[in-house]
């Protein structure tokens, strides 16, 4: 009996940990989404709700002159998908943000600084989220003139 009473806390802590998780990542998207919102709200480009329920995050850094970073945002859903892009600089505040929609398995790819509405506040190193109203998938990367590339792909994350 000491045993399955024992093995049920375990079980029953171990379960706890990934919902834990789960919560911190929610409260981590939700406010993500809130501070992209205030920032694409203060540049009156859209007054709407917050778009989403769905969203990524990226930290990246480009070496200077030379290099670029570029997003692809794929649509995994039949349905029209809204999405909000925010970069962020390093620390923590949102200098550029975008809004675009996609149709149903549309997908859209350009240089980072062509999501947002401030292409020349991009910094070259900083933090980049994604939120869309449907299901999607992101590929970020960053490359230079000379051939060197690199990419981080991510499917978003429901909040």
């Amino acid at each position: 009996m000491k045993k399955i009473v024992a093995f049920l806390a375990i079980a029953l802590f171990l379960v706890s940990i990934p919902l834990a998780a789960q919560a911190d990542k929610a409260d981590f998207f939700r406010a993500l989404a809130a501070k992209v919102q205030a920032a694409v709200q203060g540049r009156s480009l859209a007054q709407a709700d917050p778009v989403g329920h769905y969203g990524v995050y990226y930290s990246y850094t480009v070496k200077g002159e030379g290099w670029w970073t570029g997003l692809v945002v794929a649509n995994q859903s039949d349905l029209d998908s809204q999405f909000q892009v925010g970069v962020m600089d390093t620390d923590g505040a949102v200098v550029a943000s975008g809004t675009f929609t996609l149709a149903g398995y549309a997908s859209k790819a350009d240089f980072l600084e062509n999501f947002t509405t401030a292409p020349d506040k991009v910094p070259f190193r900083g933090q980049l989220v994604v939120f869309g109203s449907q299901s999607f998938f992101a590929n970020l990367y960053v490359g230079n003139d000379q051939g060197g590339f690199g990419e981080i792909e991510k499917e978003a994350e429901p909040y």
